[in-house]
């Protein structure tokens, strides 16, 4: 079951959607037989809970040009701007013909935390360098395959590839020249070996893609699980109702096969989880609720000081919201992207003060660059 389809990781929307949805989604698809499926809203800065102007682990030496589909270039001075034109012009629907022309243009450079500089002379180097920031992971699986294997492409020629780097090769250069209107396909049955050593023999890319999802299901910890039945909601106004989590997973799965993803299967509210850890039933009533207890398992909120109200939030019109807690403060920040879109970003009133959750004591912060420091302690 598609992840991003259940629950809309919202507090994250700007940073994290922009850049790891738009951007790896589509290269996902592209070599959908040699990687797992992303899931793309795992990945944000510790600075992205309260502003999101900025990209981490690397910076473009501005000014780029941005080349927006059927329409005129535009060329960009920092990172905001670069946000808001991908989040309003680049379409992210699987079905989204991806990256025939290029985003930006190129050559491009970019320094990276060592200090050194990388120039990108094309999306594929694009790509590469915001999945080594935001989704350093995204390659990790739980099996290993069996080689050599057969590339067949679509002109009818076979790759014969003997090792893991090959068989990423075979895929890059049909791509590379030809484009994905037409993909390449493993010659099956190919052979795999499980973490714990067992073989497999994989028959079609439906069993292929039965495997990756295991190693999605070992990376993904939930923290509770689902009391059944679940009724699930169809676009069309059908209703499903399902008894466990492969029916579930099945009842999404079946629409996108049919459908296509223009259109979401929701879930029935309310329905009810029971925490792994002491056994307790909770109640969720809504997508929001869902999505909070999505990421504690994640551990997305985890931080190891915690701020002392009021805040003060300035929005960028010059109005400020004056916060109570961190739900208030989340909702400031929500509130102001929903309506306002991403190009501008409301700051905190410093100096603020945290309190550490090791020793409880407090430190005064007097800045953005200061609370950036703190998030960065907790990692």
């Amino acid at each position: 079951m598609r992840n991003s389809k259940l629950v809309s990781f919202r507090w994250m929307a700007l940073l994290a959607f922009s850049f790891s949805l738009f951007l790896v989604s589509c290269n996902k698809d592209k070599e959908s037989q040699l990687q797992q499926p992303q899931n793309t809203a795992t990945s944000t800065t510790n600075l992205s809970k309260v502003t999101t102007d900025s990209i981490d682990c690397f910076s473009f030496n501005y000014p780029i040009t941005v080349n927006i589909p059927d329409s005129t270039p535009v060329v960009v001075n920092n990172d905001s701007t670069l946000l808001e034109l991908f989040w309003e012009h680049f379409d992210i629907d699987e079905d989204f013909d991806c990256y025939d022309d290029d985003v930006l243009s190129y050559p491009v450079t970019a320094n990276l935390e060592d200090g050194s500089t990388v120039t990108l002379n094309d999306n594929h180097d694009l790509f590469d360098l915001i999945e080594s920031c935001y989704c350093p992971d995204h390659d990790e699986e739980c099996f290993e395959f069996v080689f050599p294997i057969t590339v067949l492409n679509p002109d009818g020629t076979s790759v014969v590839t003997n090792d893991e780097e090959e068989l990423e090769e075979a895929f890059d250069d049909w791509y590379d020249t030809h484009g994905d209107s037409l993909e390449p396909t493993l010659q099956f049955p190919v052979t795999i070996i499980w973490e714990d050593g067992t073989t497999e023999s994989i028959n079609d890319e439906d069993e292929l893609e039965e495997a990756f999802d295991e190693c999605d299901d070992d990376d993904f910890e939930e923290c509770f699980y689902y009391n059944f039945p679940i009724s699930v909601l169809l676009p069309d106004g059908t209703t499903i109702v399902t008894n466990d989590e492969d029916e579930l997973e099945e009842a999404y799965d079946d629409w996108y096969d049919n459908h296509g993803d223009s259109l979401d299967p929701l879930l029935v509210f309310p329905i009810t989880v029971t925490m792994e850890d002491d056994g307790t039933v909770v109640t969720v009533n809504d997508d929001d609720e869902l999505t909070d207890l999505e990421e504690d398992c994640e551990g997305f909120d985890e931080e190891c000081f915690d701020f002392v109200y009021p805040i003060t939030v300035i929005n960028p019109d010059g109005t400020s919201i004056v916060v109570n807690d961190e739900d208030e403060l989340e909702e400031a920040f929500d509130d102001w992207f929903d309506n306002n879109g991403g190009s501008q970003e409301p700051t905190l009133q410093f100096p603020v003060t945290i309190v550490w959750d090791d020793d409880g004591t407090t430190e005064v912060v007097n800045d953005e660059d200061e609370l950036e420091d703190a998030y960065d302690d907790c990692d």
